[in-house]
This record gives C-alpha cells, structure tokens and sequence, in this order.
C-alpha cells in the first residue's frame, strides 16, 4: 500500500508542476495568435464542415494578416473530395477571430 501512496504524490507533483509551468507561459504571452495558430483554427473548421476530411491535403498557406480588432486573416490553397468522391481544389481566404475560430470565409 506504501508504494501506491509514494507514486499517487509523484503523479500529484508531476501535475502540479505542469500546471505552474502553464500559468508561467500565460503570463508571458501577449495574448496574440501567430501562424500555426491561425492554421489550426483553418484546420478545425475543416475538419468540422468538409465533406471526407480524411482526403484533404494542403497545398499551400499566406502569411497571415493581423487586424485592429484583434482578428486575422489567411488564404488557403487546398485539395480534398466532393460528394461525389472527384477531388476540387479550392482556394479561400479565412478570417480567425481572436481565439482562433473562423468566423467567416470565401473561395475564390
């Protein structure tokens, strides 16, 4: 019983550690999102509206453009199939708001 109350602290500690080291970071960071962030943003919306997500590939991404109003925008250049299993290549420029959510998008 002895060793399972020594490796519950170990795990207790380990986890308290990690939590302090998440609190440290937010206090650094600025609160900005930066490209990878944006594009994961662009990815979750995909992954949440295409029709077979496992059939999209990325073909290319812009530099993002940050907004007054703490929002962003970035194109996107991408493959993926139809419903009718053809694969289309799209082009579209998303806006990420703050917290990295697509609020709004077009093709072009």
């Amino acid at each position: 019983m002895e060793e399972y109350k020594g490796l519950a602290y170990k795990i207790l500690g380990i986890i308290l550690l990690i939590y302090i080291c998440g609190e440290c970071c937010a206090l650094f960071s600025d609160g900005k999102l930066d490209q990878v962030d944006v594009q994961v943003g662009v990815k979750t919306h995909l992954r949440e509206t295409l029709y077979d997500w496992d059939s999209y590939k990325s073909l290319s991404w812009s530099d993002f453009k940050e907004y007054s109003d703490g929002g962003y925008s970035i194109v996107h250049k991408y493959k993926a199939t139809n419903l009718y299993g053809g694969y289309v290549t799209k082009t579209t420029k998303f806006y990420v708001d703050k917290n990295g959510v697509v609020v709004d998008y077009f093709e072009f």
